[in-house]
């Protein structure tokens, strides 16, 4: 493996695109099932910029001028000034190397244009197929002992998933979402049944698994879907039954499927909680969240200029925890979970304006690329960083990358 990482950096022009085909197979495999291949494909993505500016230096003006490129640019630098005034070292380097790769892939992708539809329908039903061999996995367990995991929900937890079950209930949601695009591609009516079948498994299980973020992420992506239908296809009729499809399958599983009438019975309690300030953070999960992010907040205030720093912005946290809550043990002690929140607090409100704004790029540009499948996804994961730091991680900065990174090399027909 370390052979072929090595191998990349001497690549031919001709090379390197089907080699950034071979990296997504194995990250996209490691996103489900290994992070040590997750991090093979990072890295290896990351060292075809060497053959990239090698064999493509007219693509720096392209690498200027793309917004991808510049959105890029602006997340390593709105990650990497507060090095100037964090005390914590250690920390910071840990939290700024998930970064590294949005300094060296945009040269990468811009220099090898878009790629053929036969590769782009494979990366795309190997995403599904990675969803469904998973979901089965925990639906298997599941299936062993109902009561004892149907009784985990009473108390906020959920089935055993081969990765944390909030990147896992995001990957499942942009499969179903891959999905029903793949059903409106002109492709032949096994493929749509297929692809059908997906849809509706992958629909249910989420469902089962009711992780929140999960079914929110379903029913924003359901509802542009729609939307998208209507103003593309402009078939009412279809559109209509599609949507009363959605409606009458929602009803049902809520009213069928037993975790998630816990899920939802456990989050009004835990809000209710803590509304009422009765909650205790060993208990509730929820808890924990909000009070991180309230802390967060009562951060940026004190701080609004240049931030605390992210090698420093746990410790600040920490010390607050201790002052307010010594009753607490250090293992609640949670971190910022809204990721707009987080960068602000780590680097000033200047710095996070400009993050967010760097964000938005790539919508913008997939917007006018009217590239309508990855503007939706790119929304979905927008969201999501309202609740999670979603780049503050391994996997949440892979599914990032490799969404965009499909939504820059698919053609516009594909996508």
């Amino acid at each position: 493996m370390f052979s072929f990482i090595k191998s990349i950096t001497i690549l031919p022009k001709s090379q390197i695109k089907y080699a950034l085909i071979f990296i997504l197979i194995i990250w996209i495999i490691g996103l489900f099932f290994s992070r040590f291949l997750q991090s093979v494909a990072t890295i290896s993505s990351c060292l075809l910029f060497i053959p990239s500016i090698i064999n493509h230096t007219k693509n720096w003006k392209k690498y200027q001028t793309s917004l991808i490129g510049i959105s890029f640019f602006i997340i390593v630098l709105v990650y990497f000034i507060p090095i100037l005034y964090s005390q914590n070292q250690v920390s910071f380097w840990n939290i700024f190397k998930n970064k590294i790769p949005f300094l060296f892939l945009p040269m990468t992708i811009l220099s090898i244009g878009y790629i053929e539809k036969k590769w782009t329908d494979l990366l795309t039903y190997l995403f599904i197929i990675c969803c469904l061999l998973s979901s089965i996995w925990s639906y298997h367990q599941y299936l062993q002992n109902i009561d004892l995991y149907t009784n985990l929900y009473t108390h906020g937890q959920v089935l055993p998933t081969l990765i944390h079950h909030i990147p896992f209930a995001v990957l499942l949601s942009i499969g179903l979402l891959f999905s029903l695009f793949n059903m409106l591609k002109k492709i032949s009516v096994k493929e749509k049944i297929v692809n059908t079948f997906f849809a509706i498994w992958l629909f249910y299980f989420i469902h089962v698994l009711s992780v929140r973020t999960g079914l929110i992420l379903t029913y924003t992506g359901l509802i542009l879907f729609i939307i998208i239908l209507l103003l593309k296809l402009k078939n009412i009729v279809f559109t209509i039954g599609f949507t009363s499809i959605i409606m009458i399958i929602s009803i049902l599983a809520y009213k069928n499927i037993t975790t998630i009438q816990h899920k939802i019975n456990y989050t009004k309690y835990g809000l209710s909680l803590f509304k009422n300030g009765q909650d205790t953070l060993n208990q509730v999960s929820d808890s924990r969240r909000f009070l991180s992010d309230e802390i967060g907040i009562e951060l940026i205030k004190q701080h609004p200029i240049l931030g605390v720093g992210f090698g420093d912005l746990q410790d600040e946290m920490d010390t607050i925890y201790k002052q307010r809550y010594p009753l607490f043990q250090q293992d609640v002690y949670s971190p910022i979970h809204n990721q707009y929140l987080y960068t602000i607090a780590g680097s000033g409100l200047i710095m996070g304006i400009l993050f967010i704004i760097a964000l938005l790029l790539p919508l913008i540009q997939f917007v006018k690329w009217q590239k309508w499948q990855f503007s939706m996804l790119y929304c979905m994961l927008l969201l999501v960083m309202l609740w999670e730091a979603f780049l503050q991680n391994q996997i949440g900065t892979s599914i990032y990358l490799i969404i965009v990174i499909l939504g820059v090399i698919s053609t516009k027909e594909d996508a």
